[in-house]
């Protein structure tokens, strides 16, 4: 799978994943009391990472007062160097692409804010090495200041699936450190 392809199956599951969990068949309807502000849904993403060259966002909703649901990507050009065999040093840009959907539980009850232990699934494609199926989880601390201002933190590990002894990634950890809006 080219990493076009790869890149356009995430854009088109974040402009899909919305509408799909609004849908009553596919997720129960969120609570008319919500436990804090009236926030079920919130997108974010992390600032400091485009400092670094590296760009994620993520769609949260909340599923019941336990468990949300949500889908993720990120992105990421990295300077690559290569030596022949003479140890002359040559380096080139490449990029990589991930795209998961995860559930969170939050112990507390109150889905978006607090604690939460997360699984996730989905695709990434490592530089130009193959794209590759993997699972993984995540720890996760969100916070609701204000009425919409939506701060979250974590950590996590993906393990890829079918990836041979030349590919460069088979465990992608996670660090999460992202703002966003909350409605």
């Amino acid at each position: 799978m080219s990493r076009h392809t790869l890149a356009t199956l995430v854009l088109a599951a974040l402009i899909a994943l919305p509408p799909l969990a609004g849908a009553q068949s596919l997720v129960p309807p969120v609570p008319d009391q919500a436990s804090h502000a009236g926030v079920a849904q919130q997108i974010s993403a992390n600032p400091v990472g485009l400092l670094i060259n590296l760009f994620n966002i993520d769609y949260e909703r909340r599923a019941t007062d336990s468990v949300s649901i949500g889908i993720g990507g990120s992105t990421s050009m990295v300077e690559v160097s290569e030596y022949d065999a003479l140890y002359n040093e040559t380096s080139h840009r490449q990029r990589y692409v991930n795209g998961d959907v995860y559930v969170r539980f939050y112990p507390a009850g109150t889905a978006l804010k607090g604690l939460a232990l997360g699984v996730k699934v989905g695709l990434t494609q490592v530089f130009d090495e193959g794209a590759y199926f993997g699972y993984g989880f995540d720890l996760n601390k969100s916070q609701i200041l204000g009425d919409h201002f939506y701060f979250g933190y974590g950590f996590g590990l993906k393990r890829l699936v079918g990836v041979d002894e030349n590919v460069s990634l088979k465990y992608i950890p996670t660090l999460r450190l992202n703002v966003g809006f909350g409605f």
